[in-house]
């Protein structure tokens, strides 16, 4: 079974973490949940960005549709994601 959904956790004490429900295989989600997060907690110190999926098939049996889906998750999510966390820990 492949699971294409991930979440984000924000920690910042000891007692206090909130889980964001992400497809990080859309984009515009990414974007949304960056805003929340900004919106809710302010700047992001330490960012661990450590999702991905994993078919369990072989290169040439994986259908198209599911090797977009790993690319947009296991590539594609971690630019998005990363470039964002670093613009608004070190842009703003």
């Amino acid at each position: 079974m492949v699971i294409f959904k991930s979440f984000i956790i924000i920690i910042l004490f000891i007692n206090q973490s909130k889980a964001y429900r992400v497809d990080l295989s859309e984009r515009k989600q990414i974007y949304e949940a960056a805003d929340r997060v900004k919106q809710e907690w302010g700047n992001v110190d330490i960012l661990i960005n450590n999702a991905g999926i994993v078919s369990g098939k072989k290169l040439f049996e994986c259908p198209d549709e599911l090797m977009e889906k790993t690319m947009a998750v296991n590539c594609n999510a971690l630019f998005y994601v990363s470039s964002l966390m670093i613009n608004y820990v070190f842009l703003n």
